[in-house]
């Protein structure tokens, strides 16, 4: 069977004329997809615009304490002073 077989005969019984019952009934559900999808593209909208707004809103506490966490820890640091000296 060709390409154009194949397609011409699956076209036939894919867009055939449905009943007006079948088709109110695709329709509800198509429109639920849609809604479900709309619904979802907005909450993710809705999140990407609030969290951009909170990454420009972070006091100046709040971004000392994202550098700790992204900078790795002094562990030792020498300075060559000690207690005794600093008290002289």
């Amino acid at each position: 069977m060709t390409w154009f077989r194949w397609w011409h005969k699956h076209a036939r019984i894919w867009f055939s004329p449905k009943s007006p019952e079948q088709a109110t009934k695709w329709t509800k559900k198509l429109s639920a997809i849609y809604v479900f999808f709309a619904w979802n593209a907005l909450g993710l909208l809705y999140f990407k615009y609030q969290s951009e707004g909170k990454k420009l809103q972070l006091t100046p506490e709040q971004r000392t304490g994202l550098s700790k966490v992204l900078d790795p820890p002094v562990t030792k640091l020498e300075t060559g002073l000690n207690k005794e000296a600093l008290k002289n």
